[in-house]
């Protein structure tokens, strides 16, 4: 199902569910609103949701977990609102995770680190807080890691400085402290971006 850009204003029906064959939801670039159906949840070959650059708010639904195949998350551009459930973190498929420019609280949770398939993952620009779970150092496929633009306090874990394989990292405008290590040219040799400014 693909119906981006088209202008499309109201809320998201619920009745999406009945298309219990789709695979592939985009419904990026409109103008809709209201909250995401809990029923999504009911669509177990669902591989992939884009409904971001939308004015879409509520809260996440926990039972997106259930879509066991997911490989793509992307709600960011929206209004969404409360805590990331720790249950996203069982989405072993997961490979892309694009949470940015939304109205979320709470913390990174450290289960996310079980997303062993995670290559993108971006946060930015939400009122998140606490530390960067050290536990996000498993995932060994990261390549873009964007947490820019929240509340995050304490170090950056030197788990995450033995991802070879990140290219762009983006850790600016929060409250890190500490320092960098002098061999993170050689840690992190595929490293083609890193912004840290703003701490």
């Amino acid at each position: 199902m693909n119906l981006t850009g088209l202008q499309l204003v109201g809320p998201l029906s619920p009745f999406i569910a009945n298309l219990t064959f789709l695979r592939v939801i985009d419904l990026s670039h409109n103008k809709l609103h209201g909250q995401i159906p809990r029923e999504l949840g009911c669509l177990f070959r669902l591989q992939s949701i884009n409904v971001s650059n939308n004015s879409v708010g509520g809260k996440i639904p926990a039972n997106l977990t259930r879509c066991w195949r997911l490989k793509t998350i992307n709600l960011s551009y929206n209004e969404l609102r409360g805590k990331i459930h720790v249950e996203l973190g069982s989405l072993s498929r997961l490979s892309t995770l694009n949470l940015r420019t939304n109205n979320l609280t709470g913390r990174i949770p450290a289960s996310f680190g079980n997303l062993s398939s995670l290559t993108h993952f971006s946060v930015a620009g939400n009122e998140l807080e606490g530390n960067i779970p050290e536990d996000l150092g498993q995932i060994r496929n990261l390549f873009l890691f964007n947490i820019g633009e929240n509340n995050l306090s304490g170090t950056i874990p030197p788990t995450l400085y033995n991802l070879s394989s990140m290219a762009r990292i983006s850790l600016t405008q929060n409250q890190l402290s500490g320092s960098l290590p002098p061999d993170l040219g050689v840690t992190l040799s595929n490293l083609i971006e890193f912004h840290a400014g703003g701490n």
